[in-house]
């Protein structure tokens, strides 16, 4: 049971960085301020019943059998998972609670001297910062350096502290962000579509390890930074000196408007995938570009970039296998081209609606875009 679970969950981490979209409209050259209107934020309701199920499930195991640590972990990453599920990736107050109530039950009923892998595990998850956090995954690697939940952590970990080819090692152990997955293959068109010496706003964990992957293709320098770790000291110096950048006196929801004010001159690029909650103030001069956002105080005419980056050069990026909600990304370019090459170029409206068919088609949405290019 804890196997099937263990699979079940990894695979579900997969869905939290993925359908978050922009859009606007034609006559603003369709920049983020009205992210809404083509794609909402998409959370997955079967998964989050699958999740809830398994919150509860797991809750009833450790109240007949509280002595097992296995037991508590499960719990504890089911209800972690539950609550990032529900939240757009970040775990609410509610939730956070749950899982401190869920940590002190595990070290009430499991002897807290074990230090079993499952106890370093949650101490890592519950820790206040980063660099704290790290104290305990380095003992949780000490117990059971193969164990599956250490791999989708160790590649932030070797970063943190500057092993980039651990860091790469790392990267290619975690399966959701492989060469194979429409995430890689999203993120590596991004990374070929940006100009040299850009710095590439990420959202979360797997979007920002699938951009590290897809840079080791390019030549090009760039600097990845994910918008939810600037929220811990240690990671927040860590990218921004990777980056060239300055950060201070800023809030949660203005991080992006700062970010460009206090760096004039930086080539700052916002990843599709990045919540729309953290562009506030500066979603009116964000500009679609097909596979991220870039900034211009000036009006920007973006349908040119948008097919090459999205019809033209397309092609020879993307060979994503299955369905993924992170394909759902592109569509919102894909509609502005089609709504503007309707009426002034038959030829490339019709290929748009091709190229936009075929990433639709993969992703399993097609019926959901098919009546915008009509």
């Amino acid at each position: 049971m804890r196997t099937v679970l263990i699979i079940t969950l990894t695979l579900l981490c997969s869905v939290l960085v993925q359908g978050q979209s922009g859009g606007g409209n034609l006559e603003i050259q369709y920049n983020a301020q009205n992210t809404a209107k083509y794609i909402q934020v998409s959370h997955n309701p079967a998964n989050i019943k699958q999740l809830e199920y398994q919150r509860e499930a797991w809750q009833k195991v450790v109240q007949a059998e509280p002595s097992s640590a296995v037991y508590w972990f499960n719990y504890y990453m089911a209800a972690r998972l539950y609550y990032l599920q529900t939240n757009g990736g970040r775990v609410d107050s509610t939730g956070k609670r749950e899982l401190t109530a869920i940590a002190v039950g595990m070290d009430t009923s499991v002897r807290a001297e074990a230090n079993l892998f499952e106890q370093l595990m949650i101490k890592y998850f519950e820790a206040p910062t980063y660099k704290q956090a790290t104290i305990y995954l380095e003992k949780a690697i000490e117990k059971a350096p193969y164990n599956s939940f250490l791999q989708t952590e160790l590649p932030k970990y070797y970063y943190l502290i500057n092993e980039a080819d651990k860091r790469n090692t790392a990267l290619s152990n975690v399966r959701e962000v492989s060469g194979t997955t429409a995430l890689y293959g999203f993120c590596r068109a991004m990374v070929h579509s940006l100009p040299d010496s850009s710095i590439i706003i990420t959202n979360g964990d797997y979007d920002t390890y699938a951009t590290w992957l897809g840079s080791m293709t390019t030549r090009k320098k760039l600097a990845v930074i994910s918008i939810k770790w600037l929220e811990d000291e240690g990671m927040r110096e860590r990218m921004l000196n990777d980056a060239g950048l300055k950060l201070s006196g800023y809030k949660k929801e203005d991080v992006a408007e700062q970010l460009i004010k206090q760096n004039p001159g930086k080539k700052i690029m916002f990843s599709l995938t990045v919540n729309p909650g953290y562009l506030n103030g500066i979603n009116k001069s964000l500009y679609n570009t097909g596979f991220c956002y870039q900034y211009s105080a000036k009006p920007f005419d973006n349908i040119e970039v948008l097919y090459n980056n999205l019809v033209t050069f397309r092609t020879e990026i993307y060979k994503p296998i299955g369905s993924s909600e992170v394909l759902k990304n592109c569509m919102p370019g894909f509609i502005t081209l089609f709504r503007y090459y309707k009426d002034t170029d038959k030829e490339r409206a019709e290929e748009t609606a091709r190229e936009a068919r075929k990433i639709a088609e993969k992703g399993g949405f097609w019926n959901e875009y098919s009546s915008y290019f009509k």
